[in-house]
């Protein structure tokens, strides 16, 4: 009985690890898509992550000045939950950053994500 219990505990401690829910997709696109040349082509890949995280990290991938994809770049953001009158929580982003082609390894993203816990090594699989 006693294993039991412990292992209930354990499994409650861990956060529930998943891809950003649709709202703050939404936020993160509509955010990113301001500081990218070309915002309505952008695709993304959601690394899982703990949802009530205030970072998030993944990755971008938009069209350049000359109409072709540059290829995926990690970015983050950093925001917080804020819940409404009708009690309906809301992830508003207080700051956004993309990995430049120039930046140098390892680049302010790469760090901050590195911090937050993300592990950007691989890309997950898909987008949207």
């Amino acid at each position: 009985m006693p294993v039991s219990i412990l292992l209930f505990l354990t499994a409650a401690a861990v956060p529930a690890v998943a891809p950003p829910s649709a709202q703050m997709r939404l936020a993160i696109k509509a955010k990113l898509s301001d500081q990218l040349l070309d915002g309505a082509s952008a695709r993304f890949r959601w690394p899982k992550a703990d949802r009530n995280n205030v970072a998030y990290c993944g990755f971008v991938n938009a069209k350049n000045s000359y109409g072709a994809y540059i290829g995926f770049r990690p970015f983050y953001t950093l925001g917080f939950h804020v819940k409404g009158a009708n009690g309906v929580s809301k992830y508003s982003i207080v700051k956004a950053e993309v990995a430049g082609a120039d930046d140098g390894a390892p680049s302010v993203v790469a760090q901050f994500c590195a911090k937050a816990g993300f592990d950007l090594s691989s890309m997950p699989a898909g987008g949207a």
